[in-house]
């Protein structure tokens, strides 16, 4: 890398650090505890790991802007070197400094993410698209090619 390639990428760096801040992510007042988001995801019948007793919920619209902020779903796909888990293991990490529940979720042949917004709604979150899809639209059509890919979750980390 030469030395504005360096200086543009410490600058962009820079950038994003000024558009996150603690208060982006909407404070809704609401909170979910560890039992409730085991209910909810008992449908997955998978290993759930939590890092923390409880979590703020905020809203599926601050969630979604947020993620389109970190400009992660505009990164480039490139095969074995920074592909599905990549892209999800990293926007978890955006989201570490917040007591959100947003998760790393790891299935048969696919890594996405996982979150709940303020309504108590669990949401499947492709982090290369900034696509999601709610976990009722997923049980009900999960035999369908289109969301074969999120079958057979083996573990979520939130």
């Amino acid at each position: 890398m030469n030395k504005l390639q360096l200086w543009y990428r410490e600058f962009i760096k820079k950038q994003y650090e000024k558009l996150f801040n603690e208060n982006y992510l909407i404070d809704t007042g609401k909170s979910i505890t560890l039992n409730d988001i085991a209910k909810l995801l008992k449908p997955l019948k998978a290993q759930v790991y939590f890092s923390d007793e409880g979590y703020m919920l905020t809203t599926k619209k601050a969630i979604k802007d947020f993620i389109w902020r970190t400009g992660i779903p505009r990164e480039k796909y490139v095969k074995q070197r920074h592909d599905c888990e990549n892209f999800a293991f990293e926007l978890m990490g955006k989201f570490a400094k917040f007591s959100i529940p947003f998760g790393f979720v790891r299935s048969k042949t696919h890594a996405f993410n996982i979150t709940i917004d303020d309504k108590k709604k669990v949401w499947l979150v492709e982090p290369q698209t900034n696509g999601f899809i709610s976990l009722e639209t997923f049980l009900k059509n999960q035999n369908n090619n289109r969301y074969k890919i999120y079958k057979d979750i083996k573990v979520i980390l939130i």
